[in-house]
């Protein structure tokens, strides 16, 4: 490989990870007290989160035992019949980036319709498609 050949690699790198860091969902830039959030939503209904890097949402449904502690309880949107687990699956912030990690659940939670590793954070972009079991999340920012 000549040096035109590596220079040229260098930039098609740099463009691919100037894209990458374009779609990643993080906080935009906000001046002055303007708060931050997180818009979390399912069939129509919105819920909004403050965005900071302690931003920790579990999600799932109730249950016959509620020793479960939930941040947003699905079991209105019918999680049960769409087959949420009690606790499905968490969001955080890391870096200022947005995460998933599937809990553990029956079902599976989906990014772009690839199931996803039990307990192994997978970063969340802009245009990606949420989906805990068949219950589908919409993320934006607000």
């Amino acid at each position: 490989m000549n040096q035109l050949d590596d220079v040229t690699l260098h930039q098609q790198r740099e463009r691919l990870i100037q894209r990458l860091e374009e779609q990643t969902l993080v906080s935009p830039t906000y001046s002055g007290v303007e708060e931050k959030e997180i818009v979390l939503t399912v069939r129509g209904v919105r819920e909004a989160h403050k965005w900071s890097e302690s931003f920790c949402v579990v999600l799932g449904r109730t249950g016959r035992d509620d020793r479960y502690p939930l941040d947003m309880d699905l079991t209105i949107y019918g999680a049960f019949d769409r087959g949420i687990s009690r606790r499905h699956a968490r969001l955080h912030v890391e870096n200022n980036q947005l995460w998933v990690t599937d809990l553990g659940s029956t079902n599976g939670t989906f990014i772009n319709d690839q199931r996803l590793t039990p307990h192994i954070p997978t970063l969340i972009t802009l245009n990606d498609d949420l989906r805990l079991s068949s219950l589908g999340i919409k993320l934006s920012f607000q």
